[in-house]
C-alpha cells in the first residue's frame, strides 16, 4: 500500500484515504518528510515489483591500474592493455555494469578512494578517471587498484548498459560509500558522503579521540566495526 507523510506530522496515512483524480497511469507514489521539506518519488509499477526480486553481485579483482612516474599511466595503449588482461581473467566483465572502487594498495594494507557505480555504460566506459586517480595517486603512496562488482541477471551471466536507472545498483553504491567512508575519512566521493561526515556514534561512526567507553566498546563488538 502506498503511503503519504503529511508536511506537519509524522503520521503515516494510505494515498487512498485521499481525494484524487482518477489515473489510469501505473505509476506507485512514496512521499515522505525530510528535513522539513515534502519529498515525493514516483516508480513505475513494474519497476517496484521488479526491484522487489533479489540481485546478485559478483567481486572481481583487484586490477592493478597503470602508473607512470608517480602519477595515473592515461595512455590509450595502456589502457587497452589493462582491459586486455581484465578481459583475460574474466571474459566480457569489461562490457558490464555494476559498481567499481577504487583502492590504493600499501605494504599489507589496502585502503578505498572512490566509489561508483556504472549503469547506462559498461565498466570499460565509465570506470576510467585519470583525473580523480591521478590526483590521490600523486598525493599518496601505494599501488592503485581496481575492484569491479558485476550485477549479474537471473541466469547468472553479466547485466548490460541499460537507459533504465537500477536501484539495485544504486542502493549497492551509496551502502560501499557508507563502509569505505569508514575505513577511510577522506574518501574523494562527495556525493553521499557529507550526511555521514556529520554523524559521530562511539563504536561505529566517527569515534572522538581517546579511548571508548564500555558501552562504546560492546556497540564496536556487535556490528563489528
Amino acid at each position: 500500500m502506498s503511503l503519504a507523510v503529511p508536511r506537519a506530522c509524522s503520521q503515516l496515512i494510505p494515498l487512498s484515504t485521499i481525494p484524487r483524480r482518477k489515473s489510469h497511469c501505473p505509476v506507485a507514489s512514496a512521499t515522505f518528510l525530510c528535513r522539513g521539506r515534502n519529498w515525493t518519488t514516483r516508480f513505475p509499477r513494474a519497476t517496484i515489483r521488479k526491484t522487489m526480486k533479489t540481485t546478485n553481485f559478483e567481486p572481481y579483482g583487484p586490477f592493478k591500474l597503470p602508473r607512470s612516474n608517480g602519477d595515473f599511466d592515461r595512455t590509450p595503449e595502456k589502457k587497452r592493455a589493462f582491459w586486455k588482461k581484465v578481459e583475460t581473467q574474466a571474459p566480457s566483465l569489461p562490457d558490464a555494469v555494476g559498481c567499481y572502487i577504487f583502492a590504493l594498495k600499501a605494504g599489507r594494507g589496502i585502503r578505498p578512494w572512490y566509489v561508483g557505480k556504472t549503469e547506462k555504460a559498461s565498466f570499460k566506459r565509465q570506470t576510467w578517471h585519470p583525473l580523480i586517480y591521478g590526483e590521490v595517486i600523486r598525493t599518496h603512496n601505494g599501488t592503485p587498484m581496481l575492484f569491479l562488482i558485476a550485477a549479474l541477471t537471473p541466469e547468472g551471466r553479466f547485466k548490460k548498459p541499460t537507459t533504465r536507472r537500477s536501484m539495485s545498483i544504486s542502493a549497492l553504491e551509496e551502502m560501499l560509500i557508507e563502509t569505505c567512508l569508514q575505513r577511510n575519512k577522506k574518501l574523494v566521493n562527495k556525493i553521499a558522503t557529507r550526511f555521514p561526515k556529520t554523524l559521530h556514534v562511539p563504536g561505529y561512526l566517527n569515534d572522538p579521540p581517546g579511548r571508548q567507553t564500555k558501552n562504546a566498546r560492546a556497540l564496536a563488538r556487535l556490528l563489528k566495526t
